[in-house]
């Protein structure tokens, strides 16, 4: 083989590699992966400051609006009758958040909450989480909402919405007088 001919492959091998080996490295050094989001486990004494309680759903459920806060924990509690299942509906109405929506409980005796019963990233349609719970235990559930990356902002809206076993489930309006 001509060695000028050789030189030039060399060269454009020389070249090629590097090229290759940093595109492979800008592009595992993007966003992280939806497997590497991890929630708190919330423990006594640490929960309360890392989750500010924003609200308290009904046994029937509800819906609250928010602020994302730049990927912060904000808490709503949620009082499950024995035998309910509901569906927990996080959206983003605006903003380039990407909802991420986790559920412990029941809470435990000791107040703490432990680890997430379970969570969603994307299940809702496009960037909204939905989670449907299957029929719960009786007992206080915390509802996380929080944001994938950072920083995310925008107003989101989380619904409680009973799916069965809330029919029975009577609110008294003249809370004195039941």
């Amino acid at each position: 083989l001509d060695r000028s001919l050789l030189l030039s492959i060399d060269m454009k091998c020389a070249l090629t590699v590097p090229i290759l080996v940093l595109a492979l490295l800008l592009a595992s050094c993007g966003q992280p992966s939806k497997e590497s989001f991890r929630p708190p486990i919330l423990s006594e004494g640490d929960w309360d400051s890392l989750v500010p309680l924003l609200g308290d759903f009904g046994p029937n459920g509800g819906t609250f609006e928010g602020e994302f806060e730049f990927a912060r924990f904000q808490g709503y509690r949620y009082p499950a009758p024995a035998g309910v299942d509901v569906e927990v509906f996080l959206e983003r109405l605006d903003g380039t958040a990407d909802p991420v929506l986790i559920i412990y409980g029941p809470q435990e005796s000791s107040g703490t909450w432990g680890r997430a019963r379970t969570g969603d990233d994307d299940s809702g349609g496009g960037v909204n989480a939905l989670v449907r719970t299957g029929r719960l235990d009786a007992g206080t559930f915390l509802i996380v909402v929080t944001t994938f990356e950072t920083p995310a902002s925008g107003p989101y809206r989380l619904t409680v919405r009973c799916l069965s076993g809330c029919e029975d489930q009577f609110i008294c309006p003249l809370l004195d007088a039941c």
